[in-house]
């Protein structure tokens, strides 16, 4: 019997340890935040969460990868007050509603900037990505959550690696990428093949207005009227102009459109959210060396928009200053459509 006494023990004390060990480097944050630890690319959306619950702040940046090169010590130091940056790179709007929900609940921030990419909104109002439903099991599962987390072999794997490997990443969630007219004329010629392989019908129906419009009203309107004491400082990215023009070619620009005055018209009405659209500022979206591809802009745009939202050199937009930016939109595109379409 004594063998099986030894065996036991020696299987009690390993799971001992590595219990200790994924409770020590947590690399998720769901009991607490360390910019020590490293950022992982595929266990964002489980990063993106902890930070949200677990971090220690007032405000926060939230959105996709739009405003993934936002410097939080920036956002501070503009505002005088302590911000946090949780991205979910490529999110749903259903994903980044969650996420902003976490956020409140958790730290109840003061204000939340948060970028607003029409693609988020695409197809159905409760859209999410295979992996982001662990998310619930982890952050708002029942009591048995911490077992899930602490005993998941996937996620110990990852706790030893986070543990040994020394060179970490703390630049959560930058989207840091080379700057040119180059990158973005090769992503521009690998999308455009993408979306001719595509057929137009079933994007239309993706990107029809009507579904976008259930999505803004369920994964933001909602969310906005639901927490009147946070203040929403919101903002539509400045896309590249040859983005802009793959929407008019792919026949769902109108909608994208007609989707940013519907936002405008909605905002009016909530005292406690403000929007910015920065999207058609032609010396920024005509300009690709701004860009790291179609849609990526540069570090220097990102502090530029923050100070833009943070100081009193911008005013919150209306919905005839939206109408209005769209029409410079359509005619940027009418201007060069003929340039890059063809190359």
């Amino acid at each position: 019997m004594t063998w099986v006494y030894n065996f036991l023990f020696t299987v009690l004390f390993l799971s001992l340890l590595l219990v200790s060990l994924m409770l020590y480097t947590d690399p998720f944050f769901v009991y607490s935040y360390s910019p020590k630890r490293g950022y992982i690319a595929s266990y964002a959306h489980f990063q993106a969460m902890g930070i949200a619950k677990s971090s220690t702040y007032k405000n926060i940046i939230i959105g996709t990868s739009m405003a993934a090169n936002f410097d939080v010590a920036t956002a501070s130091k503009l505002s005088g007050s302590t911000y946090q940056k949780s991205i979910l790179l490529g999110a749903t709007a259903y994903e980044l509603a969650d996420l902003t929900s976490l956020a409140i609940t958790s730290h109840h921030p003061s204000n939340i900037i948060m970028s607003l990419d029409i693609q988020t909104f695409r197809g159905e109002p409760d859209r999410q990505d295979d992996s982001y439903t662990t998310n619930t099991k982890i952050f708002k599962g029942s009591w048995l959550a911490p077992l899930y987390y602490i005993f998941n072999i996937d996620f110990l794997k990852v706790a030893i690696n986070q543990y040994f490997i020394k060179d970490k990443v703390n630049n959560y969630f930058g989207y840091v990428r080379e700057d040119g007219a180059e990158f973005v004329l090769r992503d521009w010629r690998r999308r455009s093949k993408k979306d001719k392989d595509t057929k137009l019908e079933r994007l239309q129906d993706t990107f029809s207005f009507e579904k976008l419009k259930i999505s803004i009203n369920n994964n933001l309107i909602r969310l906005i009227q639901m927490n009147p004491d946070t203040k929403f400082t919101l903002f539509f990215p400045p896309y590249s102009i040859v983005e802009w023009i793959g929407y008019a070619e792919n026949l769902h620009l109108t909608d994208y459109l007609k989707a940013r005055e519907y936002i405008a018209k909605q905002i009016v009405g909530l005292s406690n959210a403000k929007l910015y659209d920065f999207s058609s500022d032609i010396k920024i979206i005509e300009n690709l060396g701004n860009y790291s591809d179609t849609m990526h802009y540069s570090v220097a745009i990102s502090d530029m928009l923050l100070e833009s939202m943070l100081t009193s050199k911008l005013q919150s937009q209306s919905v005839t200053d939206i109408e209005k930016h769209n029409k410079l939109i359509l005619q940027s595109v009418n201007k060069l459509q003929g340039q890059y379409s063809d190359l």
